[in-house]
């Protein structure tokens, strides 16, 4: 079993597409070489699926891939087909990679408004949010599958080595425990604990902040050998959630994230 087969997925869509353009081959092209539709090799390029290992080595001809390139993605390839520790949770494939990648992260940076961010939440707070029938992690997924997959992500993440974790609330967020009584003070607790950690920060927003339009999470996973270290944004919407790897689109994050760390206040202070 492989920890990570939905994250070697995406770095491998992510190699294959660097690859590609940067050979100048275009869709079109990348199919006829290997007499397929250029359909399969974007739905290879956006991981929602995987080449079979001749087709990736045909592919890596014709980009002119070097050797390191080819073994990299050959393991990233192997470990795509595994069975991975979230496929029975039934989760969506952006979050099984949003997952797998928090086991294997060096640093996570989270914006969430108006929600306690996930990771920080107690089991009273997230049954207290599936009574007001959020949007479930999946349409087919139980309130006990839910709780279960809670308790894992959790000792996931939070089995050393812990990577940096910084979370940033809206007041909001915190606001609203002020209805659940029943739930407000081992939440608030379970905020002060997290923050406790060495490798934890837990602040609020109070005022104007640049993330206005909504929050997201950084991920910088571990660069191994077998090649997950892809930095990426992930946006979570009621319509579906994104999994965005562009560099350009996780460096105009990390400068909001920066901005809006740096105008919120720690929790200790904030809840003095």
């Amino acid at each position: 079993m492989s920890k990570t087969p939905a994250l070697a997925r995406h770095t491998l869509a992510q190699m294959m597409r660097r690859l590609r353009r940067a050979s100048g081959v275009t869709l079109d092209a990348a199919a006829a070489e290997i007499g397929c539709d250029p359909t399969t090799v974007g739905r290879w390029e956006k991981a929602k699926s995987s080449p079979r290992r001749s087709d990736l080595m045909m592919l890596a001809r014709l980009y002119n891939a070097s050797s390191a390139e080819i073994g990299r993605m050959t393991g990233l390839l192997m470990q795509a087909g595994q069975q991975g520790i979230w496929e029975s949770a039934k989760l969506s494939p952006e979050l099984r990679t949003l997952y797998e990648a928090e086991m294997s992260a060096t640093s996570i940076d989270v914006v969430e408004l108006d929600l306690i961010p996930a990771l920080a939440q107690t089991m009273e707070y997230l049954r207290a949010v599936q009574a007001v029938e959020l949007p479930p992690v999946s349409p087919s997924a139980t309130p006990e599958m839910v709780e279960r997959t809670w308790r894992q992500r959790h000792e996931l993440v939070f089995t050393d080595p812990v990577p940096t974790i910084r979370l940033v609330l809206g007041q909001s967020s915190l606001s609203y425990l002020d209805d659940l009584p029943e739930v407000q003070s081992g939440q608030l607790n379970r905020l002060q604990e997290l923050d406790a950690l060495p490798s934890v920060e837990v602040r609020v927003l109070t005022r104007l902040h640049a993330s206005m339009i909504g929050g997201f999470t950084i991920i910088d996973p571990i660069d191994s050998p077998e090649g997950v270290g892809v930095p990426f944004v992930f946006i979570e919407a009621a319509d579906g959630c994104r999994y965005v790897e562009d560099s350009d689109v996780v460096s105009r994050h990390r400068a909001i994230f920066e901005m809006v760390w740096t105008r919120a206040q720690p929790i200790e202070e904030y809840l003095k």
